[in-house]
């Protein structure tokens, strides 16, 4: 089939198909008052019980499951990304601070990123650089392997049950639908205290008289550049006046970016994390602004590695690998 005649075949399909949809699901027990929808009463079936229920699979949440389960508990762990890690892997944040002489999973995560070549051979410094794709796997890995947790990606954590003042459930929605979990102990590691909060837990966000927080960040993948051409513009360690000379080179380029210190950080030798941008005045917990930031970073971060290009010399190759996923 021509691939012309597919789609105008397919695309009548689709339509037909949302039609169809529409007409079958009835809705009369839905109504709008006063600019509010009104949703049916519904019943959310309990799809398991766990010792320990864990909201969030970022560093402390996915630590916390394995510490949890190898201690024989059985453990559900949600998260509402495609992959455990949280900022070290959907953030792409790629550096672990201050890691050495550290024990327990810590050095168990790190002892294995060096044996399965996930950081550069021979590294030596204050902070651990990782490849993010082999964290990922490793993550998975030492879940499955305890044989005690259950994992729920692309999963959203929407509301908590109490019993007076304990959580009893939580409530999570997905492609399979709004579900219940239940459990004996939670821990919110969501980074943004989402299960307190649903739990009615009272709380404080930003500046005490602003209502500011801290600003966004989105970080990137560059390569096409090797260490030993960018190595005055590369932070290791505590080199802070790289980040001066990197900064003058944006200038050189015509570029003011957001963040007056914008860092390179060597990965490989030829793969470097970078964190060029800050978006003031967002809230993290308002979708929209959430959003607006995302774009607005995306779209910076792609304007100052073309300007980096085109100042030429040890940046004629450079090119962006990625950005993250999640924003910080």
């Amino acid at each position: 089939m021509k691939r012309r005649n597919f789609f105008k075949l397919s695309i009548p399909a689709v339509a037909g198909m949302s039609i169809h949809s529409c007409q079958v699901n009835d809705s009369s027990d839905h109504r709008v008052e006063d600019g509010k929808l009104i949703e049916k009463a519904r019943q959310t079936e309990i799809k398991g019980r766990y010792d320990i229920i864990i909201c969030g699979a970022g560093p402390a949440g996915v630590c916390s499951a394995i510490s949890a389960a190898r201690s024989g508990a059985s453990i559900l762990l949600v998260e509402v990304n495609g992959c455990l890690g949280g900022v070290w892997t959907a953030g792409l944040l790629s550096w672990i601070l201050d890691w050495e002489d550290k024990e327990g999973l810590l050095a168990e995560i790190t002892g294995k990123l060096i044996k399965d070549s996930g950081t550069p051979e021979n590294y030596q410094g204050r902070n651990f650089p990782f490849d993010v794709e082999k964290m990922k796997a490793l993550l998975e890995e030492l879940c499955l392997e305890t044989g005690r947790i259950d994992i729920l990606l692309h999963t959203r954590l929407v509301d908590a049950v109490r019993r007076e003042k304990d959580i009893t459930h939580i409530i999570t929605e997905s492609k399979s639908g709004r579900e219940a979990w239940e459990g004996e102990i939670f821990i919110d590691c969501s980074g943004d205290g989402d299960l307190a909060a649903l739990a009615g837990c009272e709380f404080e966000m930003g500046d005490p008289e602003t209502g500011l927080t801290q600003p966004f960040s989105m970080l990137a993948m560059i390569s096409g550049v090797t260490l030993n051409e960018i190595e005055p513009f590369v932070r290791n360690n505590n080199d802070m006046s790289s980040k001066k000379r990197l900064l003058e080179q944006f200038t050189e380029a015509g570029l003011n970016p957001s963040i007056k210190t914008p860092g390179i950080y060597p990965i490989r030798n030829d793969l470097f994390m970078v964190m060029f941008n800050h978006v003031y005045e967002k809230s993290g917990i308002d979708t929209r602004d959430v959003t607006s930031a995302t774009i607005r970073s995306r779209q910076e971060i792609n304007v100052l590695v073309n300007g980096l290009k085109s100042i030429g010399g040890p940046w004629k190759n450079l090119y962006l690998v990625a950005t993250a996923e999640h924003i910080g």
